[in-house]
């Protein structure tokens, strides 16, 4: 595959954010130099309207990762012209296993594996959040805690996007000391999947935030749910309806 010399700066020819980049709008001269873009343009255009962007490509990889069982080095690998024939079958197979009255199934629906929420939180609060993370689980559900997910050996920073972008809600947690230094990115993340499929973003008070918590400007316009007393059954109760959009 020939690719234009000045794309070498951009990243390492095996990885398939790159060769997107390579051929994307962006550098529409030599987009023909990179096989499939326009296989996997017309399967984003088909599923969310909005091209070839880097958040579609996003939604893409995380599912060929979570649904057909391949590694992030696999899916770099992959022709782009086989990454959209297997996103388009993944599709194919869960609309055959969904029964004759549905014949598509979006691609940001969850799969089985999916974690219910995902925990931001500062590492200063590890250990109210680890019992936040217990308590949910014994109200059915499954959160994402870091140190009980992250693979040892693996990029964490990779296993955060992952989570990010395929979990079916995000609580983002504020306590004493406010937010940490990397629950920071994760929350601007989190808000921008608000943005691109809805997720649902959840501000959490942990015991001991003030009285006058100061929000960033963005998580303000979110409905709280106020822990600052405990975690009793009532405000947990409310934790479980805004992941589960259910009341209990």
């Amino acid at each position: 595959m020939q690719v234009a010399h000045r794309y070498e700066a951009q990243g390492s020819p095996a990885s398939l954010w790159w060769r997107v980049q390579a051929g994307s709008l962006r550098f529409q001269p030599d987009r023909e130099q990179i096989p499939g873009v326009d296989e996997l343009e017309a399967v984003c255009n088909a599923e969310w309207g909005s091209g070839l962007t880097l958040d579609n490509l996003r939604r893409i990889h995380g599912k060929l990762i979570l649904q057909r069982g391949l590694t992030r080095n696999e899916v770099d690998q992959l022709p782009l012209e086989d990454v959209a024939r297997q996103f388009r079958k993944t599709g194919v197979e869960q609309a055959d296993a969904s029964g004759p009255q549905s014949t598509r199934i979006s691609p940001l629906a969850p799969p089985t594996t999916a974690f219910d929420t995902f925990l931001s939180h500062n590492s200063q609060d590890k250990p109210i959040v680890r019992e936040l993370a217990d308590a949910l689980v014994t109200r059915g559900l499954r959160p994402w805690l870091d140190e009980r997910e992250l693979v040892p050996g693996r990029p964490w920073q990779e296993a955060l996007e992952e989570i990010i972008q395929t979990t079916k809600t995000a609580v983002v947690t504020f306590g004493p000391a406010g937010l940490g230094p990397w629950e920071e990115p994760e929350m601007r993340a989190c808000l921008n999947e608000f943005v691109n499929r809805k997720l649902p973003v959840i501000p959490v008070l942990l015991p001991g935030a003030p009285q006058q918590p100061d929000l960033p400007l963005f998580l303000k316009a979110f409905t709280w749910v106020d822990l600052r007393g405990g975690l009793d059954d009532d405000g947990l109760d409310r934790l479980v309806w805004g992941i589960t959009g259910q009341k209990p």
